[in-house]
């Protein structure tokens, strides 16, 4: 499943080969969405803007709302502090390994697990 699953990463991304005859280091995936990792890191900081405002707000106002409301904000300002932190790490990356990536991958699907298990208790 790696083999096949590192194919079509190296279809995607661009493959930076300087191998040694007869062996040598594994070629570097060289990183082809930088700008992408920026917008999203600036969509994550309007998003934290928007839950610190909402808590700030819910307080100064005196605002009635339900807990689950003022927990739901606290923790979608600290998710997307954290993941405005990770997108601008990966827009900093030039060059990682297959596996490297698949790491970077595996903490994005957890980040964006996380959300939506959030905003399922948070709707309900």
């Amino acid at each position: 499943m790696g083999g096949v699953i590192g194919n079509v990463l190296a279809k995607v991304m661009t493959v930076s080969v300087s191998r040694k005859p007869g062996g040598g280091p594994p070629p570097l995936l060289k990183n082809p969405s930088r700008a992408s990792c920026l917008i999203a890191a600036f969509v994550q900081a309007l998003v934290f803007l928007t839950a610190i405002s909402a808590n700030v707000l819910q307080s100064m106002l005196d605002w009635s709302c339900n807990p689950w409301t003022t927990c739901y904000f606290q923790l979608s300002a600290v998710i997307c502090l954290l993941t405005t932190v990770f997108y601008v790490f990966l827009a900093c990356v030039d060059y990682r390994s297959d596996e490297r990536w698949y790491s970077y991958l595996g903490w994005m699907l957890l980040i964006t697990l996380v959300k939506l298990g959030g905003k399922r208790r948070g709707a309900g």
